[in-house]
């Protein structure tokens, strides 16, 4: 559906997109308003993919999947000093990403913060 109505906004000759509501949406659209020089900027796409095509007219606001995770992580140990953490996992492949990050800083470092 995403480059359905991105082609829709192409052929209007709207000024630029605000949008879409999520990655799996805002991927496939970017290529459209790439190949036409159309700027698209999302607020919330989060998926690495979509800026790392490289794409000049392509862009967000928010922080990727891979930057989340490690955020929360790490401001849980250094913010909340936290000794436990649970992790409710309620099968959302959306929020999958940044909540399996968010455990893997956890528990593979004492101060997520400390980056290799």
């Amino acid at each position: 559906m995403g480059p359905t109505i991105a082609q829709k906004f192409v052929d209007a000759k709207v000024a630029g997109v605000v949008g879409h509501l999520n990655s799996g949406v805002s991927i496939p659209a970017s290529a459209v308003y790439n190949q036409a020089g159309l700027p698209m900027i999302s607020g919330s796409a989060t998926n690495p993919k979509l800026t790392e095509q490289g794409f000049k007219v392509v862009f967000r606001t928010v922080g990727r999947d891979d930057q989340q995770g490690p955020a929360v992580a790490a401001y849980i140990a250094n913010e909340l000093k936290a000794k436990k953490v649970a992790i409710a996992d309620d099968a959302d492949r959306v929020r999958r990403r940044p909540r399996e990050r968010s455990r893997e800083d956890a528990e593979g470092r004492q101060r997520p913060d400390r980056r290799p």
